[in-house]
């Protein structure tokens, strides 16, 4: 028997076929974060820059407020402020407004002012300035008058800024009050030294009103009593003494660096002085002299002299010092003319 080659019988049943279950769609591919691509700031780094833009924003604040002071609120930049708004009213003719910046009292001062406005009309420029401790000190360049000048100094009373002297009309002001550039001291061996614009002239009085008492052309010489309380060194009128001193320093202002002398003398009444009566007229006298080197008059243009007598029956001539302006020189030349 041949053997059976059928192997059908030995095979088995093929297996059964699994459903194919469908692919899950691909995933969508996630976006790249930029900032994932970017390296991280660390947080030191974010603090150093926090810090130095504090630093650099007080810098900047400070320079600023160092600014603000130098050119508005400091000393200098105030005097030169006030200064400024002087010139524009006087040029303006705003006589008003001088009164108030120049802070006058007296009716000389007014009056002074009042020629200022006049004289500056136009414009100005300024030419220099300095400060010297509490004083500021402004040079202009008048433009109505060829060749003619004008200066302020500036201070600070009762914490006001005000304009204390104004000096216009000299073609050789200097900058500071005074100065020998003021006044012509040259000298050749033929000649003797010119001080032309050291001298006085009748208008340089003007200070003292607009009629002065003159006792004295040759020397010019101006006349004024001050008069005091009975057996006292003190004032009979406090108006009158006020009035005086403030014309006084009007006058030094306006003639800084000219020669004068202001010679006070005591009055006793009758010839037959006692010591006690001297020494009261010197006494006196002494008072007047602190009071006008107080108003800016240099002490070395204040002479004390010999008490006098008076036998008049006026009591209250003898309870006086008299006050003799004297120039030291007189010129015909047109002067400067200052508050």
């Amino acid at each position: 028997m041949e053997p059976n080659t059928d192997n059908s019988a030995n095979q088995q049943p093929p297996a059964p076929v699994e459903p194919v279950t469908p692919a899950a769609p691909a995933p969508s591919p996630t976006p790249v974060s930029t900032a994932s691509s970017t390296t991280p700031v660390s947080p030191k780094k974010n603090k150093t820059g926090a810090i130095v833009g504090i630093v650099v924003g007080l810098l900047a604040i400070l320079l600023g407020l160092a600014l603000a002071w130098m050119f508005i609120f400091s000393p200098a930049a105030q005097a030169k402020k006030t200064s400024t708004e002087f010139m524009k009213a006087a040029a303006a003719g705003d006589t008003a407004k001088l009164y108030t910046i120049a802070n006058a009292q007296t009716a000389a001062e007014k009056a002074f002012l009042d020629s200022a406005a006049k004289n500056t009309e136009g414009t100005f420029t300024l030419k220099d300035k300095t400060m010297q401790g509490d004083k500021g000190y402004f040079l202009y360049d008048l433009s109505n008058e060829k060749g003619k000048m004008g200066r302020t100094t500036v201070e600070k009373k009762d914490g006001k800024w005000v304009v204390s002297g104004y000096v216009f009309g000299s073609d050789n002001l200097a900058l500071i009050p005074g100065s020998s550039t003021e006044v012509a001291t040259e000298e050749t061996a033929d000649e003797p030294a010119t001080t032309t614009a050291a001298c006085l002239t009748k208008a340089d009085f003007s200070a003292y009103g607009a009629t002065p008492f003159f006792i004295k052309d040759d020397p010019i010489t101006y006349r004024t009593t001050v008069f005091f309380n009975a057996d006292a060194t003190t004032y009979k009128s406090a108006n009158s003494s006020s009035t005086f001193y403030a014309q006084s320093k009007a006058f030094a202002t306006q003639n800084a660096g000219k020669q004068y002398t202001y010679k006070l003398t005591g009055v006793v009444m009758g010839t037959n002085q006692t010591a006690d009566e001297q020494k009261l007229s010197n006494d006196r006298a002494a008072v007047v002299k602190k009071d006008l080197i107080a108003a800016g008059v240099p002490e070395a243009n204040i002479e004390i002299t010999a008490p006098s007598t008076d036998t008049t029956a006026e009591r209250d001539a003898n309870r006086a010092v008299d006050v003799n302006l004297v120039a030291a020189c007189t010129s015909t030349a047109a002067p400067a003319t200052g508050l």
